[in-house]
């Protein structure tokens, strides 16, 4: 599973989550591919997945498509169920 998280530089919850997503790729070992993607420097991907508020976190199946969306700050609970749920039925 892939997770593209849409950040920016200015952002203040995108800096509160920065440390968070670093411990949960940590946690993850190698079942995830996390990204971070600068919404400031990326504007053709942010356009290309519709982003519109930051932080957002899309994850991605394995042929790319968006399996789940998280907006804004969230626990990273919300992460390990997706990811688990994903597991599972894969």
């Amino acid at each position: 599973m892939k997770i593209l998280h849409f950040t920016a530089d200015w952002c203040g919850p995108c800096k509160m989550m920065k440390p968070k997503i670093e411990a949960f790729k940590t946690e993850m070992g190698g079942r995830v591919d996390v990204q971070s993607i600068n919404v400031d420097d990326n504007t053709e991907l942010t356009s290309k997945y519709n982003i519109r508020n930051i932080p957002t976190f899309l994850f991605l199946n394995e042929n790319e498509d968006v399996h789940a969306h998280l907006i804004g700050a969230q626990p990273i609970t919300k992460f390990q169920e997706i990811v688990s749920e994903y597991e599972s039925q894969n």
